[in-house]
């Protein structure tokens, strides 16, 4: 676990050399309101509502050696759900385990206004992958991919030269674009893939809190 942390700082302080600044988010969040309807093979509309919250690790690359307020660079998120609430309105469906994986990338662009207050925005192409387990021992895989943009407000209670530490509040939307639900029967025949049903719409939103590191400077600290 020791070399484990001691790599992942060797590389921040070697990106931080060869880039402007990085960025390190350990967020955890909470989603208020997710939904995804489906078109059923046999042309019905099935519902489901998720509540979730969850974790997520955010690198951001700012590049540019420049002094300004503005700085840009490109964001890349992993993040978990460690509980999950499932409602469906299909007849007879109980979910005994439910997950979620998602990883995303996209721009980013952040504006810092001191030293103690940023706001940033990230528009970014987003995948989803969640695995349910019913009552009657069928797995059930949901996949999709989404437009998300996410607002973030930093404020750095530790700044010394070339490291930056503060806390994270941030909201998200995402919307899907293209998706599937689908599963697995298992039986004493043995294991049947069923039919898929694709995705016609949905949302989801997201309420961030979390801490931020910086290595390296941002544009309002450079010398010129």
């Amino acid at each position: 676990m020791k070399k484990h942390f001691l790599l992942i700082a060797i590389f921040l302080i070697a990106a931080s050399t060869a880039f402007a600044n990085v960025e390190l988010c350990f967020n955890n969040y909470f989603i208020p309101s997710s939904t995804r309807t489906y078109r059923c093979p046999d042309g019905d509309v099935a519902n489901a509502a998720y509540s979730l919250t969850g974790s997520e690790t955010n690198l951001s690359i700012y590049f540019g050696r420049e002094k300004k307020n503005l700085d840009v660079g490109i964001n890349g998120a992993f993040g978990m759900e460690y509980f999950r609430v499932v409602s469906f309105d299909w007849t007879d469906f109980s979910v005994k385990f439910a997950g979620e994986l998602t990883a995303s990338l996209g721009p980013i662009f952040r504006y810092t206004f001191s030293d103690i207050h940023s706001v940033s925005i990230c528009p970014a192409l987003q995948f989803n992958a969640g695995f349910l387990w019913d009552r009657i021992l069928n797995i059930y895989g949901q996949f999709d991919f989404a437009f998300a943009v996410n607002a973030m407000y930093k404020c750095y209670f530790l700044n010394v030269d070339g490291f930056h530490l503060g806390l994270n509040l941030g909201l998200g939307y995402s919307k899907p674009f293209s998706g599937a639900f689908t599963g697995l029967s298992l039986s004493h025949d043995g294991v049947k893939l069923q039919n898929s049903t694709d995705l016609i719409s949905g949302h989801d939103i997201r309420i961030y809190v979390g801490m931020c590191m910086n290595f390296g400077d941002r544009g309002r600290d450079r010398k010129n």
